[in-house]
C-alpha cells in the first residue's frame, strides 16, 4: 500500500529498471513480510529527508537520506 504523492522514474541504473520516489512529507508505503531483516536500498539526495522505519508499529531506524551530491545508501534495519 502507498499513501500520499509518490511517482516513478524509468532508469537502467536502477535494480529492475526503475524506481518508486516520494519527496514529498507524509508520503508512506507498507508491506508485509516474512524474515529477520530488512535492508533499505535507495539514493542520497538534495530532494530527499529522514525516513523513519517502523516494523509492527515500533520504530527501528531514521534513515538521514539528504545529501547535496547523488550518493547511494545500503542501511541495514
Amino acid at each position: 500500500m502507498w499513501g500520499g504523492h509518490w511517482f516513478q522514474t524509468a532508469s537502467a541504473q536502477q535494480s529492475g529498471g526503475s524506481v518508486n520516489s516520494a519527496v514529498d512529507a507524509g508520503a508512506w508505503v507498507s508491506f508485509n513480510f516474512n524474515g529477520v531483516a530488512v535492508d533499505w536500498i535507495g539514493y542520497r539526495d538534495e530532494w530527499s529527508g529522514i525516513a523513519q522505519v517502523y516494523v509492527d508499529g515500533v520504530l527501528q531506524a531514521s534513515v538521514d537520506n539528504l545529501s547535496f551530491s547523488l550518493q547511494a545508501t545500503d542501511a541495514d534495519l
